[in-house]
C-alpha cells in the first residue's frame, strides 16, 4: 500500500481504492459509508460490525469514491491504500 491519508476524528473522507487499511483507534468506532458527502451520521450505512479499540481495520471490495466516516472516533488515524 503506497499511499496514505490522515483521518481526523469522525470527519468524512474519501479513498480512491477498492481496498484500504485503517489504523487502530484508542476508543473504537463504527465505520460508515455514504454515496455522497454528508456530515450527518444518519446518512451513513454501517460497513460492518463496530471496530473495538486497538484493532487495525482492513476494508476490502469497497466501492470507490464513496464517503467514509469513523463514527465515534476522536483520534487521528491513517488510511493506507
Amino acid at each position: 500500500m503506497a499511499n496514505s491519508k490522515p483521518i481526523e476524528g469522525a470527519a468524512p473522507f474519501q479513498i480512491e481504492a477498492h481496498s484500504f487499511m485503517i489504523s487502530a483507534s484508542g476508543q473504537g468506532y463504527t465505520l460508515g459509508f455514504c454515496a455522497y458527502y454528508s456530515e450527518d451520521d444518519a446518512d451513513y450505512t454501517q460497513w460492518d460490525e463496530p471496530v473495538p479499540p486497538g484493532i487495525n481495520l482492513p476494508v476490502v471490495n469497497a466501492p470507490r469514491s464513496c464517503w467514509w466516516k469513523c463514527i465515534g472516533n476522536t483520534d487521528i488515524l491513517t488510511a493506507a491504500y
